[in-house]
């Protein structure tokens, strides 16, 4: 979004705006309402380019409220200490939110890693946290080991193996992810010639019959790997995966990041990455 701004490409500010509104009334930083201030003021300058100096007088005052005057703040006492464990909670709650969202695509370690750090924010919180919100997290922990556990189990040699059974999808650390990648990026490409995004529901009924499932913890390692064999500054046809209301997939800032693009420093830039890299595609199908 802030690029689209500096660029002035009224069209990706525009389209990108109303999601990043949405955003930011969930929570977001200083510099993120700075991006949205700058984009709606430059809509605003970008609506009004053509109007008289006369009409552009009258819209002034007829919408000119008085500002009010900020008030004092109270300086922060120098003996006053970070509340830990109310940080902590806070932690643990985004976290929690997090692994709702995001559980079926992380992989093994990164699940494992994201558990681990909730445990320690639970245990400094205390009674900051609430007795059904330990309880989330006490089954997180449990999430976690029964994952461990599989997937140790499924790393150990066998003697027999047996073929799987006519119609049951093969296991996900049997699937070999190359011929996934080149069939999903094929049909990706398709896509970005005409601007259009597609949902993993709708990228699963065009692939070639004969391949094996994709398991939902795999989508992000296929999208990377698409990512890693594109060329030069191509943009990236992950972006092009969306959410089911062909929304910004979750997944997308990590993938993004495991590529070599900037990690997004809150919710609000990673969309506006986001919008920035569709509107790439649009602008490049457009005759």
């Amino acid at each position: 979004m802030d690029t689209a701004v500096r660029e002035r490409r009224a069209w990706d500010v525009r389209s990108g705006i109303q999601q990043a509104a949405s955003l930011t009334r969930r929570g977001a930083s200083a510099e993120e309402h700075r991006i949205l201030a700058a984009a709606r003021a430059y809509l605003r300058e970008h609506d009004y380019a053509d109007q008289s100096p006369a009409q552009a007088a009258l819209r002034r005052q007829l919408h000119y409220k008085p500002v009010p005057p900020a008030p004092k703040r109270p300086e922060p006492s120098k003996s006053r200490k970070p509340n830990r464990a109310k940080e902590s909670a806070a932690r643990a709650r985004a976290l929690l939110e997090r692994l709702d969202r995001e559980s079926d695509l992380l992989a093994g370690d990164e699940l494992a890693q994201l558990v681990e750090e909730l445990t320690r924010a639970a245990n400094i919180a205390g009674p900051k946290l609430r007795d059904h919100e330990r309880d989330r997290v006490a089954r997180w922990g449990r999430k976690a080991r029964q994952r461990r556990s599989a997937s140790t189990a499924a790393a150990k040699p066998r003697a027999r193996t047996k073929p799987p059974a006519a119609g049951k999808p093969e296991s996900p650390a049997s699937v070999k992810l190359d011929p996934l990648a080149a069939a999903v990026k094929t049909i990706l490409q398709k896509a970005a010639a005409t601007g259009t995004t597609l949902t993993w529901q709708e990228i699963r009924a065009q692939l070639p019959p004969g391949l094996p499932t994709l398991d939902r913890s795999q989508q992000t390692g296929v999208l990377i790997k698409i990512d890693r064999s594109r060329e030069g500054a191509a943009p990236l046809l992950s972006a092009l995966v969306t959410g089911a209301d062909h929304d910004m997939h979750p997944a997308y800032p990590r993938i993004a990041a495991a590529v070599g693009r900037p990690r997004p420093r809150g919710d609000l830039e990673a969309v506006a990455q986001w919008a920035v890299e569709v509107s790439r595609f649009k602008r490049a199908s457009r005759p």
